[in-house]
């Protein structure tokens, strides 16, 4: 069996840190809910601290595979908000990310 490898960035990248930072800014702006600014949140990391990945594979509604999934930040996100609870892949690759300096 495979695992998926992540290439991420660090946290405190200029443009990750700038898009937190917006995202601050729009949750006082827009009065987010919780469940908004949590989506917002894994978009900021999809896009800015998922930077690749390998033998990653986004299943279809049906659970048919199709292969591996190219990377994009769109798949990214999927990828992060359909993911088991259990495993915490966000938190995890938050994680990596804030140790990489």
């Amino acid at each position: 069996q495979e695992f998926g490898c992540f290439r991420i960035k660090p946290y405190n990248s200029p443009a990750c840190t700038a898009a937190l930072r917006d995202l601050a800014v729009k949750k006082i702006i827009f009065k987010m809910s919780e469940f908004k600014l949590a989506q917002e949140y894994m978009r900021v990391i999809a896009k800015h601290v998922i930077q690749d990945w390998e033998n990653v594979e986004l299943l279809t509604p049906t659970s048919e595979s199709k292969g591996e999934t190219p990377y994009s930040p769109e798949s990214a996100f999927e990828l992060l908000m359909h993911s088991d609870p259990d495993m915490n892949l966000a938190s995890w690759i938050v994680e990596k990310a804030k140790s990489i300096t």
